[in-house]
């Protein structure tokens, strides 16, 4: 038994069945099928060898050809598997019944002549070793049936591969003439073992050649099988998302059917093909990261790419063998296009929230926190720059005699207006209700400034009149005090303090106009549009449009200058003028709904020529000329009057009358 020729191919076949079995990764049938056909053909041509009578070389022969027949049925069927091809029914059905056909008339030896008409066990020497038996036939009329099968599934083969070659598979076209080859090898060892007569036949290594050849191929294209996963890792079937294999030498492996969904480019990308091979977008999107990734292993192993209106997440994972080597890549496809809408929709609320932080909600213009900040960094930079603050003259008519909505108008369209003489560069701002602030990159001429001035004044006219009507007598209009970086300073607190006494000097000496705060030592040089203004232009600007009823309302700066004027006046013609001073009593403090409810009360109860005026928190003071203190008694009693009949809950209120 020992000096069997055929002990090794069994031998072999056993080892190549466990390294299948050992190294599958899911149930496929048909490749252990394929390979325990090989180990009972090979069982069969041992047990002739070593058989002692001719009963038993019959039965050995017949299991011989119980695997030798159903061994090409099942590499045709491997061969469909691998090349995708699913053979017609009635195709795969008739050969399966022509084999078992086939295996009928063999199985009559020793009952009838239908495949052998004698047979007789002889022995022959071989490889050294002791002789081994052999049964010698004589062929019977059915004896070229298996002949004839083997053409059969050579021809049906031939057919698969040829139409993998020729249409748009996504096959190997070396591994499918591989797979090809290994039947048409065991067709030739088998007609060349007929045509010499040898009583040895090679067949049993023949299948053990196939068999290795197969094997190393299956295994190769089960570790790349997408469908399969690998190493652990598992593809889920209900996945959407797509995956591609490729081997060490950047070939492509493996896909999965939903690939061509994201690029149908792959249809003609065949399996096996190296991927700077291909000529497409698939190749251009991820290919070449893939290349860069085997040369350089530090780059992240994730990217996104587009196609078309979609995004994609694109990872790459190495694949490695038992023993540890890396012998391949696995490319996953993720449909991310959702989740990078949503992140695009995160990162528009963030730059909203940045900008709502930064922006006032109104105009769109800075605020006052974000360009204070941005004049401080650019004060402090020492670059050059002209800084301007602007107040709108009597804006606050326009609330009270045509109501906020109209007030936010004009403050939008003045944002506009701003926006207009400014560049993107420039720092524009509003720090309060009615002021803004310009800072131009840059020194700008006295001359321009006074142009711009010049225009918002008239812009801004206007456009009051075309919202509020031709017939609006509001002086309204814009205050311009002016400074420049970093002559007055380089930070944002000094600027300020000069720019202040600027447009203070503005509105001091008629509004509507410009003045610019210029420091050279310790010299103050100061300029006002205003000295060039005509006699009648002058007269106009320190004139007050829209006199209402009630008196004159002063801040207490102007207040002061009145106070001092009228003292002078007075002392020399020698007439009455009073002052009354309002004051909560005790310890009690007005709030500020009710300092403005008493303050235009105040100013509503005496005529125009009188002067009213706040002086610090809860100071009243109103100045009434051409009148005596009795007179004037009798006007603070009726103001108290009034304002306690307003709520019974009004703070008590007393008063005291002095003469000029």
């Amino acid at each position: 038994m020992i000096s069997s020729p055929y002990l090794l191919a069994v031998i072999l076949a056993v080892v190549e069945l466990i390294a299948l079995l050992a190294g599958i990764r899911r149930r496929n049938t048909t490749s252990v099928f394929f390979y325990v056909t090989i180990l009972i053909a090979n069982l069969g041509y041992y047990a002739v060898s070593v058989s002692y009578c001719v009963e038993e070389a019959i039965l050995a022969t017949k299991i011989a050809y119980l695997g030798g027949i159903f061994l090409p049925f099942m590499l045709l069927l491997t061969i469909c598997d691998f090349c995708k091809f699913r053979l017609p029914g009635i195709l795969l059905w008739g050969l399966f019944g022509f084999s078992l056909v086939t295996l009928g008339s063999v199985f009559s030896i020793g009952y009838s002549d239908l495949y052998c008409k004698e047979v007789a066990l002889t022995r022959y020497g071989g490889f050294g070793l002791r002789s081994a038996t052999a049964l010698e036939e004589v062929p019977g009329p059915l004896h070229g049936l298996y002949t004839f099968l083997l053409v059969s599934m050579i021809l049906v083969a031939f057919c698969v591969v040829t139409h993998v070659l020729t249409n748009k598979t996504r096959v190997s076209k070396h591994l499918s003439i591989v797979m090809f080859s290994e039947l048409f090898f065991c067709l030739v060892v088998y007609l060349l073992h007929r045509a010499t007569g040898n009583r040895m036949t090679f067949l049993p290594y023949a299948y053990v050649i196939v068999g290795f050849v197969h094997l190393s191929t299956a295994l190769e294209l089960q570790f790349y099988d997408t469908s399969a996963g690998f190493q652990g890792y598992r593809v889920e079937h209900k996945s959407r998302n797509a995956y591609i294999s490729y081997n060490r030498a950047l070939r492509v492996m493996d896909a999965t059917e939903n690939v061509v969904d994201i690029y149908p480019e792959l249809l003609d990308v065949r399996f096996g093909t190296y991927v700077y091979d291909t000529e497409t977008d698939y190749y251009r999107d991820i290919h070449q990261w893939l290349g860069k990734l085997t040369e350089q292993t530090d780059l992240p192993r994730e990217k996104t790419v587009s196609h078309g209106d979609q995004f994609y997440r694109v990872s790459m994972i190495e694949l490695s063998a038992l023993n540890g080597n890396m012998q391949g890549y696995m490319v996953e496809i993720h449909d991310d296009t959702k989740n990078h809408a949503r992140v695009q929709e995160l990162e528009q609320d963030k730059t909203k929230l940045a900008n709502d932080a930064t922006t006032d909600a109104m105009t769109g213009l800075m605020n006052k926190v974000a360009s204070e900040e941005a004049v401080d960094e650019l004060a402090a930079s020492g670059a050059h720059a002209t800084f301007l603050m602007l107040d709108l003259d009597c804006f606050k008519l326009v609330n009270d005699l045509y109501g906020h909505d109209a007030g936010d108008k004009v403050l939008i369209q003045f944002a506009k207006l701003m926006r207009g003489i400014t560049r993107v560069t420039d720092i524009v701002g509003r720090i309060g209700g009615d002021e803004f602030i310009i800072c131009f990159r840059g020194w700008q001429t006295v001359d321009s400034l006074e142009r711009w001035t010049a225009s918002l004044n008239a812009d801004l006219v206007a456009y009051a009149q075309e919202l509020l009507g031709a017939e609006m007598g509001i002086s309204l209009g814009v205050s311009v005090g002016a400074a420049f970086i970093p002559d007055s300073g380089t930070n944002y607190s000094d600027i300020k303090k000069k720019t202040d006494k600027a447009l203070y000097y503005v509105k001091q000496h008629g509004k509507h106009g410009l003045h610019v705060h210029k420091e050279q030592g310790t010299v103050t040089q100061e300029t006002s549009r205003m000295g060039n203004w005509s006699t009648d232009e002058l007269l106009q600007s320190l004139g007050e449009r829209n006199i209402l009823p009630g008196s004159m309302a002063l801040n207490e700066e102007g207040l002061t200058s009145v106070f001092r004027f009228l003292k002078r006046y007075y002392d020399a013609s020698a007439g009455p003028c009073s002052i009354i001073v309002l004051r909560p009593e005790g310890d009690h403090i007005l709030d500020d709904g009710q300092v403005e409810r008493f303050m235009d009360l105040l100013q509503k109860s005496l005529r125009q020529k009188d002067l009213v005026s706040r002086s610090g928190l809860n100071t009243f003071i109103a100045i009434l000329p051409d009148t005596d203190e009795a007179g004037a008694k009798t006007a603070a009693a009726g103001i108290i009057a009034k304002w306690a009949a307003m709520s019974p809950e009004q703070t008590p209120l007393k008063y005291e009358v002095r003469g000029l």
